[in-house]
Parts: C-alpha cells; sequence; structure tokens
C-alpha cells in the first residue's frame, strides 16, 4: 500500500509539473505512426523518431541525466519495434535478438548523441529486415497487395470497396479469391489484424482500453472488447494484467519523483 501511495503521489506531483510547463504527450495516433511505417519496412519512420528525440517534444524526462534520458526511451522504442515487427512477420528469435543487442549497445554509449545516432541505426536495420521478408509465401499478387493495404490501414475503417479498389478488381473477386487462400474472409482478417496489433499496445502502453478502441477504429470500447474476448479468450483488461511488461525505467522515474 505503501508503495501505491508513493507512486500515486509521484504521478500527481509529475502531472502538475508537466501541466505548469505545458507539456503534452503525443497522441496514440502520433506515437503509432513511425511504428506503423516501420512495419512495411519504410526508413521514413527513423526520420520521425530521430526529429521527435531531437525536438525533445512528447517524449517526457524520464531521467535527470541526459544519458540515461535517452537509453530509457531507446528501450522503449525498441520493445515496440521489436513486437510490431513481429506481428509484420518477422521471426520473433531475430527481433528479440536485435532488441537485446542494441539495448547492450545502448548500455555502453557514454554520451547523448551517440544512443541518438545508435537508435537511428537500429530502427534503419529493422526496416530493412522487414523490406527484405519474403510476403510471397503462396498468395497471388492481389492478395498480397490487399494484406499490404490493410497493414497500412489498421488505425482506420477500412471499407471493402476502397480495398478492392486500391488492389483493381471487384468485391466480390477480391472476396472469394482471399477466402479461398487464406481460409479467412476479409472481414475476419482485418478483425484479426486489428486485435493482434492491439495486444502490443495493451502489453506495452497505458493507453486505455477506449484511446486503443479508438485507435483501430472500433466502433466503440464494448465492441472492440467484445471482439478482442471473442478472439483471445479474456478481456482486454485481463489480458494486460497478465501480459503487463514493466520497462526498466519504472523505478527509476517513481524514484525522481519522490
Amino acid at each position: 500500500m505503501a508503495d501505491n501511495d508513493a507512486i500515486g503521489k509521484a504521478l500527481s506531483d509529475l502531472l502538475f509539473r508537466q501541466r505548469e510547463e505545458g507539456f503534452i504527450h503525443a497522441s496514440l495516433r502520433e506515437e503509432m505512426r513511425p511504428f506503423e511505417l516501420l512495419k512495411r519496412g519504410d526508413p521514413e519512420a527513423a526520420v520521425l523518431l530521430r526529429q521527435s528525440l531531437e525536438s525533445g517534444r512528447n517524449t517526457g524526462t524520464l531521467s535527470p541525466d541526459p544519458l540515461r534520458h535517452h537509453q530509457y526511451l531507446l528501450v522503449s522504442t525498441v520493445t515496440l519495434a521489436c513486437r510490431v515487427c513481429i506481428q509484420g512477420g518477422l521471426p520473433p528469435e531475430v527481433a528479440y535478438g536485435l532488441s537485446d543487442l542494441y539495448i547492450q549497445q545502448a548500455d555502453r554509449c557514454d554520451e547523448p548523441r551517440q544512443v541518438i545516432d545508435l537508435q537511428d541505426t537500429m530502427i534503419r536495420d529493422f526496416a530493412a529486415r522487414m523490406r527484405a521478408l519474403d510476403k510471397s509465401q503462396s498468395y497471388s499478387l492481389h492478395v498480397i497487395n490487399a494484406m499490404d493495404y490493410i497493414d497500412q490501414h489498421l488505425h482506420e475503417s477500412i471499407r471493402l470497396p476502397d480495398l478492392a479498389g486500391h488492389v483493381g478488381v471487384s468485391v466480390s473477386y477480391l472476396s472469394a479469391l482471399f477466402a479461398r487462400e487464406t481460409d479467412r474472409s476479409l472481414g475476419q482478417f482485418i478483425r484479426e489484424k486489428k486485435l493482434e496489433a492491439s495486444k502490443t499496445l495493451l502489453a506495452y502502453s497505458d493507453f486505455s482500453v477506449t484511446d486503443i478502441a479508438q485507435f483501430f477504429s472500433f466502433t466503440s470500447a464494448s465492441h472492440y472488447a467484445n471482439a478482442f474476448r471473442a478472439y483471445v479468450g479474456q478481456t482486454p483488461n485481463q489480458y494486460r494484467k497478465a501480459n503487463k511488461r514493466q520497462l526498466p525505467i519504472q523505478t527509476d522515474i517513481v524514484g525522481n519523483y519522490n
């Protein structure tokens, strides 16, 4: 109980100071934009993340020591990057191995600039590996293009006419082709991809279930919760409680404000 009281006081103090300083965290959509690009293998993800680091906008202060601050940010970034790339098809052993290696390298850095440069290298490395993935499997070009479109628009309400128009075929043709090659309907595939992606935010962020539901364009938090429970066998909150990952910055952050 004492620990909870200390955390509550630290949080209250932190939020007060941030309001006084006019600090505003990035929205969920803004925060996830670089990772959407990363999942597609787009090196622009590294550009966006570097701009955020160099400007200091929307990152908060994780440590009064600039070096540790950037090391903690790198840990947070590689944690999300690793999970997003696994969702995109990168072998887990490769993703987790890269995560461990870059965190170890960050631990050996002596200056904040070295960490910023290392994160830039890290994101470009992940992006290059995502671009190199063989997505062909046994799927036709139409189905591959449909999958890529879905991956790029998970935060939107994906309409089948728009999807089919992007692929260049009719809705009926694409629906039949997709079902034949994947054994799933387009609607089922879209819903599952959104739900899988939402697992990362439940486990590795503090965004509310309502925020996550809105980000993935579910009609309501209850719609998202029902779909998640049907797919995973747990409610979003149950999944978060069972899978929440505490990054190694937490005790330091609290300690700074006690």
